[in-house]
């Protein structure tokens, strides 16, 4: 501890790292030179391992939670996440799909989905947070009024082409 230039004494606070490097922080408030060696020190605590995932704060304003899983099975690695618009809840959707994969040995739905359910995911969790609200109101619109209406019972995994007929005639006919 020193005199300073005002009579005010200066604290001074060396560290010096296992390699030999030295950190020195200088002050006149020890308060303040604490909150300077948490700054420096905090990043390094607050990382993830690797593998753990990570939560990112989306252009939209949306938090999106991920992690990264292996399939027992194959050996292939998945990227699972899920967004909210708080972190607590997107992290807890996670815990849920992380959950189900465990449980499943699947990323995403267990069964596959039919053409409104995925019409309804496509809708709010990929373009709503992409697009103009005018725009996602006439996605919204289209998919309610034409798509749905016509071939909304079907799974993915049944459509074939006389589906896209069906619609077709029950958009241009009915």
């Amino acid at each position: 501890m020193n005199a300073g230039k005002n009579g005010m004494s200066d604290y001074t606070l060396v560290l010096t790292g296992t390699d030999g490097t030295n950190v020195v922080l200088t002050g006149t408030n020890p308060k303040r030179l604490v909150d300077r060696l948490r700054a420096k020190i905090a990043p390094a605590d607050r990382r993830r391992t690797k593998g753990a995932g990570g939560i990112r704060r989306l252009p939209n304003g949306r938090v999106k939670a991920y992690r990264t899983v292996v399939d027992p099975n194959t050996g292939e690695e998945h990227r699972v996440s899920r967004t909210a618009d708080t972190q607590a809840v997107a992290e807890s959707r996670l815990r849920e799909a992380l959950s189900e994969f465990e449980r499943t040995h699947r990323v995403g739905y267990v069964r596959p989905p039919t053409v409104a359910e995925w019409m309804d995911h496509w809708l709010t969790d990929v373009c709503k947070p992409r697009l103009k609200p005018r725009t996602w109101g006439t996605y919204a619109s289209v998919g309610a009024n034409d798509i749905i209406p016509a071939i909304g019972k079907v799974r993915l995994d049944e459509l074939k082409p006389a589906h896209f007929r069906r619609m077709e005639r029950y958009i241009t006919v009915e």
